[in-house]
């Protein structure tokens, strides 16, 4: 499946989805945007960057 089709899927999906969907979907925005790319056991957010260095 294209990226094209995915993201006509997920428009299709989000127009129709409940409060709770939505705002999972907000959070994971939020945090691809803040450049996240994982968390440490403590709770602390790690950019690709700093996951990759190993900080």
């Amino acid at each position: 499946m294209s990226t094209a089709q995915i993201r006509e899927k997920l428009h299709k999906y989000i127009n129709k989805a409940d409060a709770r969907f939505i705002h999972l979907v907000y959070g994971m925005m939020k945090e691809d945007e803040k450049g996240t790319a994982i968390y440490t056991v403590q709770g602390k957010a790690l950019s690709q960057k700093q996951y990759e260095d190993g900080n």
